[in-house]
């Protein structure tokens, strides 16, 4: 119904209040969630359109919730969050179900955000991963000492770097750099 007043009545007032109707009969409802965060988003109401995706997210997984983090990542930095931008960037993260384009997007915006905040070890695990996640041993190599150096020189916690150094030379066992 919601739908019909939208495109085929062009009464948008009307379909949002229909789609509020429905998401209070059922909270979950992904299609009328969905719906009405456009409609805000179109209307230039960001603060509602966050809060509606905000309770999409808490109901989706996989690519769905990389997406919508993406999207409230957005919003969010609209909105001069940067606390919740960080958080639903890991949540997407978190719901990511692996290597994926989107995923990869999610990781470079955090990997900045991080850096922004002086947040190191969550920089450091970061990069970590994504050395985890790498095909390339040389890049491989290559992550695990620059996480390894942001412990050392930011976090001044010297075990951590060696761990990774470990697990670089273990990768080229006859690069000594």
């Amino acid at each position: 119904l919601g739908e019909v007043y939208e495109t085929r009545l062009n009464d948008v007032p009307k379909a949002i209040e229909t789609y509020q109707a429905v998401i209070e009969r059922d909270a979950s409802h992904k299609g009328a969630l969905l719906s009405l965060a456009r409609l805000f988003e179109q209307k230039g109401e960001k603060e509602k359109a966050a809060e509606v995706l905000e309770k999409y997210l808490g109901a989706v997984t996989g690519e769905d919730a990389v997406k919508t983090a993406l999207r409230l990542s957005d919003l969010h930095g609209a909105l001069k969050r940067e606390d919740d931008v960080r958080r639903v960037l890991e949540l997407g993260l978190k719901a990511s179900d692996g290597a994926t384009p989107l995923t990869a997007d999610i990781r470079k915006r955090l990997l900045g955000l991080y850096e922004k905040q002086q947040a190191w070890t969550e920089l450091a695990d970061l990069i970590t991963g994504d050395a985890e996640l790498a095909t390339d041993v040389a890049e491989k190599v290559r992550l695990f000492r620059k996480a390894a150096e942001i412990h050392q020189t930011k976090r001044s916690d010297p075990a951590a770097a060696a761990v990774l150094l470990v697990k670089a030379s273990e990768l080229q066992p006859t690069d000594r750099e």
